[in-house]
């Protein structure tokens, strides 16, 4: 919500009010409205490029007047309108000297978080020392229903702004003057000629060939998430830096501490190796093997609510919405609720475990030795025990025999039953053509978590389809071959959230005695991960089909880095047979589907983002939506640059998205079609865009 300067003038407290208003011109907070108050608000903004301790009001007229007559200091305030960007290219390495970028909004991408959605808001990066003197024409406020900035003002010679700096001591020609001033310092290379050798460049096939592409951080979409972390809404986390002025006038303002979303996959650790005996330690000790959490979860009950609430809906259109949408998201709850004993049965089967005479109860017993095809006779005592746990919680007694859900909860229950047997069915006769390769259990420690500058979390996609591509082009190379990956499929076995940054290696020479030195340290944050991949193979007409002759070369083929990360494949005491080549869809899915149930597989979601705010209630609907790194929206029309990987070379911003984290006993109960057509990604191409999204 926006403030209005009037509320600030009406404060009484001298030091309040002035601590408030430098609150309110800072880039973290929301704009505030100075329409009406232009001389005002002139005070405040050459009151503010002065140090802290020698103003002692900021509404002081008489010493905005004597630094507005200050030729030197203003000079000085002026010279500083070259370093406005609407990109910050200093962020977060400050090395990055000399250049700026200021792009005007591009065309919006539909469904992704971009600057096109917010205003265009101009900040500053430069010498730290000017700090403040850039505020007086950079600080952003609202004026008249649109974002400012006193350089635009002034440039546009907005009639207001003029009579108020004239009523500040200056005259008609002072004012012509350090407008076309300002207007050559705004004018002058907003673009850079060349690339930096301290700014980051990723290469990506573009129109038939490659382009290197520097990332760059917005300012508007990266204030405004300082402005709702404001608000306390949401998941953040801090990256700090360490001299945050040099950084920017939004990294100076917070002093170094940038908020970025914090949506870590739901991932737990978990010892399969040991689950059968962790297993019957539980029931030793009394414990439930079902999983409590997800009948106790809140979005749960919220969801058992409005299945018994869903005849006070108004319409019947409404009624059916409501009931729908419940009885799929109770669906959920309850594979999670029996997801224990299914992974614990598969576990069993697939080692011969005796579970004999450990005390084990009947329903218990059943639901690991009977066929799938006999589950659907198990539903009076699931049903009943189902109700048993609802009836123990105090949140969640109320639930328990509830005339208006007993129905529906069983029904969902039985389906669940039948579902398994289905998906047990074993396959009789290759179902496809198309083949698959399959990388189980490797390692990466020290990915970068930190996506893009406004998230963490679930490490970016562009990462995974950069694994994938190098994958193709040492396979094919190894292998004399012309395959392609149509498609990538992630399921995250294990994550290990690293808040620690790393410590660059010496490789700067000290001015003084030529002894080597480390640069400073550029905070980000890291993660190890376990991962499976699995990639679709698309081939030409000629090319034979791969063998398990070939799975030796493939294991070579293997990456050694992902999301700037190393990246291993499991030891020979974990699996040898970690690489495997499928031809059979049927038989693929039939080993995807014993995947342990503390991972979940990164999938497209049908979400569609306009802002923030859809992230945050998309996260709070569904704890299993994350957003994350979907690629880049380029800034301008690739072109030639010096100091390029590649030619073209254009600046981008990054792309936030949304994805779907499904379980593994999700995955398993849709069905072999629905995973092979909705889990899988592919790079595409459109509209000055490079998009991660459903293959």
């Amino acid at each position: 919500m926006n403030m209005d300067f009037l509320q600030l003038l009406n404060l009484n407290d001298q030091d309040e009010q002035s601590l408030q208003i430098r609150k309110a011109f800072a880039p973290y907070t929301p704009l505030l409205d100075v329409t009406g108050n232009e001389i005002l608000a002139l005070v405040v903004l050459l009151n503010l490029t002065l140090k802290r301790d020698t103003v002692k009001y900021l509404l002081d007229e008489k010493l905005a007047k004597a630094t507005l007559k200050n030729q030197k200091h203003l000079d000085t305030c002026v010279s500083e309108v070259r370093w406005l960007h609407s990109h910050n290219l200093k962020y977060p390495d400050t090395r990055v000297s000399g250049q700026r970028l200021i792009v005007e909004a591009q065309p919006m991408t539909e469904g992704v978080i971009s600057s096109s959605l917010f205003p265009l808001m101009l900040g500053w990066s430069h010498n730290a020392s000017a700090v403040n003197k850039a505020k007086l024409f950079g600080s952003s406020f609202l004026w008249k229903q649109r974002v400012c900035n006193l350089a635009n003002l002034l440039v546009e010679k907005e009639l207001e702004w003029q009579k108020a700096f004239q009523a500040l001591g200056m005259t008609k020609r002072q004012v012509y003057e350090l407008r076309e001033q300002v207007l050559q310092a705004i004018n002058e290379n907003q673009i850079p000629s060349e690339v930096s050798d301290f700014s980051p460049q990723l290469r990506f096939p573009y129109e038939g060939d490659y382009i290197s592409i520097t990332p760059v951080v917005s300012h508007a979409v990266q204030a405004s998430l300082q402005q709702h972390r404001s608000q306390h809404v949401g998941h953040f986390a801090d990256v700090s830096h360490a001299h945050p002025a040099s950084v920017g006038d939004l990294s100076s303002s917070l002093g170094g501490h940038i908020s970025v979303l914090n949506y870590p996959p739901p991932v737990w650790p978990s010892n399969t190796s040991n689950l059968h005996h962790s297993r019957l330690a539980r029931v030793l000790a009394g414990k439930e093997v079902f999983e409590i959490g997800a009948i106790r979860n809140k979005a749960f009950l919220q969801a058992l609510d409005a299945l018994a609430s869903s005849n006070r809906q108004q319409t019947r259109q409404l009624r059916k919405k409501s009931r729908v949408v419940s009885l799929r998201f109770i669906r959920k709850k309850l594979a999670e609720w029996i997801a224990p004993l299914i992974e614990w049965r598969e576990v069993c089967l697939e080692n011969a475990y005796s579970i004999d005479d450990c005390g084990i109860g009947v329903l218990e017993r059943q639901l690991l030795e009977v066929d799938y095809d006999q589950y659907p006779t198990l539903i009076s005592l699931l049903n009943q025990r189902l109700h048993q746990q609802l009836q123990r919680g105090n949140t969640t007694s109320k639930y328990a025999y509830h005339p208006q859900l007993l129905t529906p909860l069983k029904s969902q229950l039985l389906w669940l039953l039948r579902s398994f047997g289905k998906v047990a069915t074993p396959p009789e006769v290759p179902s496809s053509s198309s083949q698959y390769l399959y990388l189980q259990g490797s390692r990466v420690f020290d990915a970068n978590s930190l996506a893009n500058p406004y998230l963490t979390g679930v490490p970016s996609l562009t990462a995974l389809w950069g694994f994938a591509h190098n994958f193709q082009r040492r396979m094919n190379k190894l292998m004399s071959r012309n395959l392609r990956v149509k498609g990538v499929g992630w399921f995250i076995r294990g994550y290990s959230a690293k808040p620690t940054s790393k410590l660059p290696e010496f490789s700067v020479l000290k001015r003084d005695d030529q002894s080597i030195k480390r640069p400073g340290v550029i905070t980000s944050r890291y993660c190890d991960l376990v991962m499976d991949v699995v990639l679709e193979l698309e081939r030409n007409d000629e090319e034979v089909l791969l063998t398990s002759a070939d799975v030796q070369f493939l294991q070579a083929a293997l990456p050694s880095a992902f999301a700037g990360g190393c990246l291993q494949p499991p030891s020979l005491y974990e699996s040898k047979d970690w690489c495997k080549v499928y031809s059979d869809r049927q038989l693929l899915f039939s080993t995807l589907v014993r995947l342990p149930r503390n991972g979940c597989w990164v999938c497209p979601s049908k979400t569609k983002l306009k802002g923030f705010d859809d992230i945050f209630e998309s996260c709070s609907r569904d704890s299993f939506e994350k957003p994350a790194m979907v690629g880049y929206a380029l800034l301008e029309e690739p072109g030639e640059r010096y100091g390029s990987i590649e030619q073209p070379h254009a600046f981008a911003e990054p792309l936030i998205g949304m994805v779907n984290c499904k379980s593994a006993i999700e995955v398993r109960l849709k069905g072999e079609k629905a995973f092979f057509n909705d889990s899988f990604w592919n790079i595409y191409t459109e509209k000055r865009c490079i998009l991660i999204k459903k293959a």
